[in-house]
Order: structure tokens, then sequence, then C-alpha cells
């Protein structure tokens, strides 16, 4: 991968690409699988990277705690001299006994990754089972003004239809401000009707630097899942789970391991 394809992947993937720049990356990935396909490999390898490097910071620090505590050991002891003739009386045991204490350190140690790996959350889901699984309709923001709007009403009361009519109404309006919100709760109010594509082309309309943007990503990504494109879920729920810190990281995560 040369490094100018490998700056434009790193600017996408933590979301400093302009507008303009990302709309045609986004373009590039929908339309063009082997360059989707490279992402996605890109994007997992990254996550690995970041992951080993915290990994082996673990180790660091837990060997220089080793290194404390045998340096504490090895200090001298005010509190309580030992005795000068005192000698250590070593135990002997048989051999079995060893083999025995071997095999229960074994198993101790081996039980929980045996556990992990026949847990049922590693088993592998169909896109319409995780979709079940991991959506839920999000409640309307609660608003304290005294302009109280139509569509926060049926949306609240699960009129769907009505609902999109109503946002669809305030979208239409070039003076319309809050146009990140409409359009998140659009695309929810279509995931409510089973709408899945006009549902993702309204997460896609929410702006990166609004507060929705990141409920607008892991909606859209289980959209993809109801409409059965596994592919570009699958690069979706990748973004979401590289990105440290945000809420649905880990759920991102686990969701990748189970999708067929």
């Amino acid at each position: 991968m040369d490094a100018p394809l490998f700056d434009r992947m790193l600017q996408y993937r933590n979301r400093q690409m302009p507008e303009a720049e990302r709309s045609a990356f986004e373009a590039q990935l929908k339309n063009d699988p082997a360059f989707a396909e490279e992402f996605a490999t890109w994007a997992a390898i990254y996550t690995g990277i970041q992951e080993k490097g915290d990994e082996t910071l673990d180790r660091e620090l837990f060997a220089l705690g080793k290194k404390l505590l045998a340096e504490d050991a090895e200090a001298p002891n005010t509190i309580a001299p030992q005795a000068p003739n005192l000698k250590a009386r070593r135990v002997m045991l048989p051999r079995w006994a060893y083999a025995v204490a071997a095999f229960a350190l074994l198993l101790l140690l081996a039980w929980p990754v045996y556990q992990r790996l026949n847990s049922p959350e590693n088993a592998y889901a169909s896109a319409e089972t995780l979709f079940s699984e991991h959506f839920q309709q999000p409640s309307a923001p609660v608003v304290r003004d005294a302009a109280a709007e139509p569509w926060r009403d049926a949306y609240t009361q699960k009129h769907y239809p009505e609902a999109i009519a109503a946002l669809e109404q305030r979208l239409a309006d070039p003076n319309f401000s809050r146009r990140s919100e409409a359009n998140l709760f659009l695309g929810l109010a279509y995931l409510g009707t089973k709408n899945a594509p006009k549902a993702i082309a309204a997460f896609q309309q929410v702006s990166p630097d609004s507060f929705e943007f990141e409920d607008a990503q892991w909606f859209q990504a289980l959209a993809l899942l109801q409409s059965g494109d596994i592919h570009q879920a699958r690069i979706l729920l990748q973004t979401i789970a590289s990105h440290r810190g945000t809420a649905r990281q880990a759920e991102a995560a686990q969701m990748l391991k189970q999708i067929k």
C-alpha cells in the first residue's frame, strides 16, 4: 500500500477527511469491491496493531512490577531478623504429586479459555438475528421549549409514517437548522417501518461534526444488516470498533465476531 493511500485511510478512519473527499472515498468504497476489501483488511490490521501495543504496555508494566517486588524482597528486613542458626527445611514431594499439581494448574489456566471459545456469544449469527438483538428504538429527545414539533409526538407514539412526513417537511425548509437530528430520527422512523434503504439514506445525511453522528453510524450499520448488505455493514462496524472510547466500540467488535 502506498503512503498517500494509507494517509487517506487513516484520515477517513479518524474522521479528519474533508466533506468532499469523504463523499468521494465512501463512493469508492461502495462501487469498488476490491478497494472496500483492502480498506476492511487495513482497518482490521490497524486495530490489531493498536491492541497489540496495549498488550505490550501491559507486559512491560507487569515486568516492572515484578522487578520492584524482587528488589523489595532482597532488601534487609529490619522488623523481624532471622535466627542465625535456623536452617530452612526442604519438603520433598513424590513425582506423582508434582504431576497432579501441574495438571491442576493447566486446567485452571485453560478452563477460562475453553469457556470463552465455547460461549454462545461466539456463535455465528445471521444478519437478521444480529439486527433484532442489537436494535433498540431510542426515544425522541426531550425539548423544553414552547414550540413542540409534531414529529416528536408521532415518533414517541410509534406513528412512524406520520413522523416521517413531518420530518421530511421540516427538512424541505432550507432555513431549518437542526438537520442532523432530523435526519437521524428520520432514519430511525424508516427503520420502524422496515424500510432500510430509506433509513440508510437518511443516516448518511447526518453531519460528521454533529453530536448525532456516532448514533447515525451505529444505526446505519444495523440498517445495512437489515437490508442484507453484510459487506458494507462489516466495513462500518470495523470503523466503529476502531474508534476507542466510543459508546458502542465493544458491541461493534463483538458483532464482527458473530457475522457469518
